[in-house]
């Protein structure tokens, strides 16, 4: 039997049916997670530029999540776009938290 940790109920509880999906290994973590969130129903957003990988050519596992309807989307685009956060959070508290904690390492 697999264990799934609980994941699939916290995601309930939390009552979204969009998740945007960032991650390392792409080819591997990353594409079995996102076909799971499809398998469930999840719109699903890859964040593209929130992705790695220690294999470079991860094309066919990208190509296997968008021909299972997954997204392709940027944390860029993700951050400027409000009325998207407005839809996960419920209110547009989560983009002024965006905007206002730099990722770590970055420029900003």
């Amino acid at each position: 039997m697999k264990q799934t940790f609980g994941i699939t109920a916290a995601l309930e509880q939390l009552g979204r049916r969009q998740l945007a999906v960032a991650g390392a290994e792409t080819d591997v973590c990353v594409l079995q997670s996102v076909l799971g969130l499809r398998e469930l129903g999840y719109d699903v957003l890859l964040l593209e530029d929130c992705q790695f990988s220690s294999d470079p050519d991860v094309e066919a596992a990208l190509r296997r999540m968008y021909t299972a309807g997954t997204i392709p989307s940027t944390y860029k685009s993700i951050i400027s776009y409000s009325p998207f956060l407005k839809d996960l959070s419920g209110s547009n508290e989560s983009l002024a938290v965006f905007r206002e904690k730099p990722r770590r390492g970055s420029r900003e």
